[in-house]
């Protein structure tokens, strides 16, 4: 199982691929979006064949929405933000509504 949470429906800075069709999914509803990979295969072979669409997929994606999100897991794992090691699990994360502004230049 791999785990990835975002405030957004795609995986920024994969080559922009975007995560299958999961329903409604805003960058401004003030929830952050957890999604798991997972059903008995390779994480990375399951995430290779769902969004590279490459073969038949046994991999299955869930998605669930939270203002607060703990990850935890029996055997500690590592945890990775933005592609850089941040410490294991037991992790937790909140969403921060309007935390950042963003100026679009006219």
């Amino acid at each position: 199982m791999i785990c990835f949470i975002l405030n957004a429906g795609s995986i920024g800075g994969v080559l922009g691929i975007s995560l299958p069709p999961v329903g409604d999914v805003s960058i401004s509803d003030g929830y952050l979006d957890l999604y798991a990979v997972t059903k008995g295969i390779q994480p990375l072979r399951a995430i290779s064949h769902h969004l590279f669409h490459m073969g038949e997929s046994q991999a299955g994606i869930y998605h669930w929405r939270g203002k607060e999100i703990t990850l935890e897991a029996e055997t500690p794992q590592d945890v990775f933000i933005d592609g850089e090691s941040n410490g294991q699990t037991p992790f937790t994360t909140v969403s921060i509504p309007q935390a950042l502004e963003i100026v679009v230049p006219e």
